[in-house]
């Protein structure tokens, strides 16, 4: 039985602190030493290194407030709250008492065998890190998972007929995700085609006929077959109904596991409202299909689009109602 789920992105990936440290402990420091300069070595040996989770505690060292923060990081607010919430709880278990924004500093202070390490503020001395510009790749330093997130998204996509929709805004990780989701298919087995609407010309985006056809042909050398395209199109059929048959008779029957289909930067189709009425419904009508076509079932999605677009379309028509 198909199954859906909708996850609201947060930040996936963080701004970094390049950090050398050598060792000493908080009791024969002197009173010059400030605990934050430790933060780096509490969080690594107490929490695991987090680097989001590194970044609002110095911020937090400083006074400033999880609003504060998002302000001069740029991080959604909502996300430096919950990125706290779980650095608290994270401490807490970690020192045996409860441990929270307002009292970590004298907690902190108390502990008198913890193993601390200074920062080195030589900017010579710090290794040069390249922050990512856009998505980043699977084995980046920079992700951060978000638990439970990437675990429900991995099990969601084994079920027969899925499909994930990832909305947020902008730079917050939707693709990042949606690669590593593809990614765990892949290793599972599973056939993976991504598609990028950016990377649709103007030409293509005219017309619905050259749109589901340029889709097609897409999909078909992804996965290494003829596009064959003029075998299932039937002008009196129709594009959307061509476009079905194409995909049920040739690319599901070629392919002998699941196919999963990431399809990135859907919003880029809101701005062509002919392509986006008759794709999104058409996605729609191939998911319903798993509830009676058992090949159907072979086919899952990953829909990512951004929450910044006004979307001027039926939402009982689109990939939003999955």
């Amino acid at each position: 039985m198909e199954s859906s789920i909708t996850i609201n992105c947060q930040l996936s990936t963080v701004n970094c602190y390049s950090l050398q440290c050598s060792s000493a402990t908080l009791s024969d420091r002197g009173a010059e030493l400030q605990p934050v300069d430790c933060c780096h070595s509490i969080l690594n040996t107490f929490i695991g290194r987090y680097i989001n989770q590194e970044l609002v505690f110095r911020e937090s060292w400083e006074g400033k407030t999880y609003q504060e923060i998002g302000w001069s990081t740029g991080y959604d607010n909502d996300y430096i709250r919950l990125v706290g919430f779980q650095l608290w709880q994270a401490l807490s278990d970690a020192f045996g008492e409860k441990v929270t924004k307002n009292n970590f500093r004298s907690i902190l202070r108390q502990q008198k065998n913890l193993q601390l390490v200074p920062l080195v503020k030589t900017q010579e001395q710090l290794p040069f890190l390249e922050l990512p510009q856009g998505p980043v790749s699977l084995d980046s330093p920079f992700y951060v998972e978000r638990s439970p997130i990437e675990e429900r998204c991995y099990q969601e996509i084994l079920k027969p007929g899925a499909l994930i929709r990832l909305r947020a805004a902008s730079k917050m990780g939707k693709t990042s995700l949606q690669n590593r989701i593809l990614a765990y298919a892949g290793d599972r087995g599973y056939r993976t085609v991504r598609f990028n609407f950016q990377q649709a010309d103007e030409t293509v985006l005219s017309n619905v006929n050259r749109f589901l056809r340029w889709f097609c042909a897409n999909i078909a050398r992804q996965l290494h077959l003829e596009p064959n395209l003029d075998n299932y199109w039937d002008e009196d059929f129709g594009s959307k109904i061509s476009c079905t048959i194409y995909f049920q008779a040739y690319i599901l029957e070629q392919v002998d596991t699941a196919l999963v289909l990431g399809l990135d930067e859907l919003n880029q189709l809101f701005e062509y409202p002919e392509i986006a009425q008759n794709f999104l419904p058409l996605l729609r009508s191939w998911y319903e299909e798993a509830k009676y076509m058992e090949i159907w079932q072979k086919l899952r999605f990953i829909v990512v689009h951004s929450t910044e677009i006004y979307v001027p379309l039926n939402i009982n028509q689109s990939p939003a109602d999955y």
